[in-house]
């Protein structure tokens, strides 16, 4: 799916929120249903806070992607740079922005890196499962910059400069004063015109 909209506003609940929650059931022994019902969360979202509360481990609210290669910060990093390039000339073709992907994750050691991105030098992986490429991607989620490949601008067609032959063989023979010529050859060329045979 190109462009999700997001049909609920599930796992948008702000940290403060899921804090107030816990810390109610955690010191004032409510119940997590309860608590939840009073806060307007979900049951079994609350209980997953409290639990990890409990074993003081890193609670991460909401969706998160946990195979995320890049950060938000360093996509709009890319992506300002790409607009700089397109300012300047063309820009860079897609293989050179899936080059540079790779060369960036690279040069900053990130952990989430696949191996087909090693084998192949770019971040080709990725653009198997659509006709649209990853710059494309990372470009649209950031929104700076209009994808185009460097070419021709295709401009409409032309209107044919030459008349038509029949016009053309027209003009020729035809006298363009108005002279005692002119009307001698109109009486001679409805003369010698075919009449319609009658049926």
């Amino acid at each position: 799916m190109r462009n999700y909209k997001r049909k609920t506003e599930r796992g948008t609940t702000s940290k403060e929120v899921y804090e107030s929650a816990g810390a109610e059931v955690l010191q004032n022994k409510m119940s997590i249903r309860s608590a939840s019902e009073m806060f307007n969360l979900c049951p079994m979202s609350l209980s997953r806070y409290v639990r990890k509360n409990k074993n003081n481990e890193s609670c991460l609210l909401g969706y998160v992607k946990p195979r995320l290669i890049f950060s938000q910060e360093t996509e709009h990093e890319l992506a300002s740079y790409l607009l700089k390039r397109s300012e300047i000339y063309f820009g860079l073709l897609p293989i050179e922005v899936r080059k540079l992907a790779y060369q960036c994750a690279v040069k900053l050691n990130l952990k989430n890196i696949p191996p087909s991105w090693l084998k192949n030098n770019t971040n080709s992986a990725l653009t198997i499962y659509n006709h649209y490429t990853w710059e494309f991607m990372v470009l649209l989620k950031t929104t700076l910059i209009e994808h185009r490949q460097p070419g021709c601008i295709i401009l409409e067609k032309q209107e044919a400069r030459k008349q038509s032959i029949r016009t053309r063989r027209k003009r020729k023979s035809a006298v363009l004063t108005d002279t005692p010529e002119k009307d001698s050859l109109k009486k001679s060329m409805k003369k010698n015109w075919p009449r319609p045979k009658n049926v």
